[in-house]
């Protein structure tokens, strides 16, 4: 791997030095002599290495190191040692990455890429995906209290603290994932600042890996390791655990919901394999923010598939879907369960009737999109998509009606209410409502049976329909609901 200047200058720490450094890129790969060619044009990956007062008599004495505008130099006369010592970082940092190559090659794990950083880093690593789980650490048992609290909550519950989490959503959320740079961000309650290294692939937030600076400083050098070290995993993300197992089983809902060729078999050996049955009851949930709140939809995906194992949550048209078996988890666990992360990143959420055949799941998928909509008008958390299929089907009617369909029953009965300071359109509409029972009714509207059945025999003398007939019933809702928009 190519080294820059920083790291040079961390490798030679234990040499009485000093530098001027205002590039330091890393693209150090090998070393040239002091020679006409070399003063007059020296390549960009190349480090001169002389005697200082060979390079410019105004140097006394020492042994200049330089690249571009970047120098070190060294306070003694050994440019045979200095040359062997720049040449044995080379040399470390290639091996290094080597070392990181046959850790992907041999099997993939994170554990043996990450403990072959261990030493290069020194302070502890995580390394964590993109809701937070870790994936891997190389934490010490701690020696403080302090350390001890957090080093529990980290290891035992493989997940980052909540408060680290709402850190990384804001940076993800204003745009630093996508920053190739690492930062430092510090919580109040902890005694060090963390290195943050998004790791991104294909402009997707996949994880994150973080230096916690709790034994030496991190320096700039280490900061350009850790860039490496974090592009390193992005390059070889396909070879590891960063597609988690229920993301992949997912694929078969999102083939569905695309209206993608799957046959029948195809769909019931997947169910089978999953151990969903057709009989299972089975809900969608759509997650939305709450306003015009800004959240990481991945960040959020892979929390809830870490604490709904039983459900399968996946990214589809940039929402957060999460579907369901009712067989496994109780619809009062499941929305308590979902309702943790909800208030703590202000979302809130769409849900589908309850439906059995699992290729009915695009049309589960519209009837969140109606929840969302309508909810949206409310302060509610969840919303369920039967509370909100009247405003639904009113808007269906005003935009695709041209004419008026209201029954002329309903205009009768408000004239009369209005001469004569009557309530019977009201009560027409409540005995509809309390499907036709007149106990129900005169207990809703407040007055004795006998009353609600005067005022019943009166409207039927006033519009002289039958309300046996199913039809007219539903002609006279359907008006009700016309006329209350």
């Amino acid at each position: 791997m190519n080294i820059s200047m920083w790291i040079l200058v961390d490798w030679l720490k234990q040499y009485d030095f000093e530098y001027n450094i205002k590039c330091g890129k890393c693209v150090l790969s090998n070393i040239r002599a002091l020679t006409q060619d070399t003063r007059k044009a020296l390549p960009s990956s190349s480090i001169l290495l002389c005697h200082a007062n060979k390079y410019d008599p105004a140097f006394d004495q020492g042994i200049l190191c330089l690249n571009g505008d970047d120098s070190i130099l060294i306070h003694m006369d050994s440019i045979e040692c200095i040359y062997n010592e720049i040449m044995n970082a080379f040399d470390y940092y290639t091996s290094w990455e080597n070392n990181l190559s046959q850790a992907i090659t041999n099997n993939g794990k994170f554990a043996d890429v990450i403990n072959a950083a261990k030493s290069i880093f020194q302070n502890p690593l995580i390394l964590a995906d993109s809701g937070g789980r870790i994936l891997f650490h190389t934490l010490d048992e701690p020696h403080f209290e302090w350390e001890r609290d957090l080093y529990r909550q980290l290891v035992e519950n493989d997940f980052l603290k909540i408060d680290m989490q709402k850190i990384i959503n804001e940076q993800v959320v204003a745009g630093t994932e996508h920053c190739s740079v690492p930062f430092f961000r510090q919580l109040k309650e902890l005694r060090f600042p963390i290195l943050y290294k998004n790791i991104n692939t294909n402009r997707e937030h996949i994880g994150w890996l973080m230096l916690w600076e709790t034994k030496i400083p991190i320096t700039k050098g280490k900061i350009q390791l850790l860039n490496f070290l974090g592009e390193f995993l992005a390059a070889n993300q396909q070879t590891d655990q960063w597609q988690d197992t229920l993301s992949s089983k997912s694929m078969i809902f999102k083939k569905i919901l695309n209206a993608d060729n799957l046959s029948t078999d195809s769909v019931a050996l997947y169910m089978n394999a999953i151990g969903w049955q057709k009989s299972d009851p089975k809900i969608l949930c759509k997650l939305s923010p709450c306003q015009t709140e800004s959240v990481n939809i991945r960040y959020v995906c892979n929390i809830i598939c870490t604490f709904l194992p039983s459900s399968y949550s996946f990214i589809f048209e940039q929402s957060v879907l999460v579907i369901c078996n009712l067989k496994n988890v109780s619809s009062t666990d499941l929305f308590a369960q979902l309702q943790t992360y909800l208030r703590a990143f202000n979302m809130c959420i769409g849900l589908s009737c309850i439906f059995y055949d699992i290729t009915h799941l695009r049309g589960s998928y519209e009837q969140t999109k109606i929840a969302l909509k309508y909810g949206h008008q409310t302060s509610k958390t969840l919303n369920y998509c039967e509370d909100y299929l009247e405003p639904y089907v009113y808007e269906l009617l005003r935009t695709s009606i041209s004419c008026d369909i209201s029954h002329e029953a309903l205009n009768q009965l408000h004239t009369y209410d209005t001469r004569h300071g009557t309530d019977y359109y009201h009560t027409l509409q409540v005995y509809l409502q309390e499907e036709r029972n007149q106990t129900k009714t005169a207990q809703t509207l407040n007055i004795h049976r006998n009353t609600f059945l005067r005022r019943l025999s009166k409207i039927q003398e006033l519009i002289n329909i039958d309300l046996d007939n199913s039809s007219m019933r539903f002609h006279l809702w359907l008006s009700y609901i016309l006329n209350s928009r």
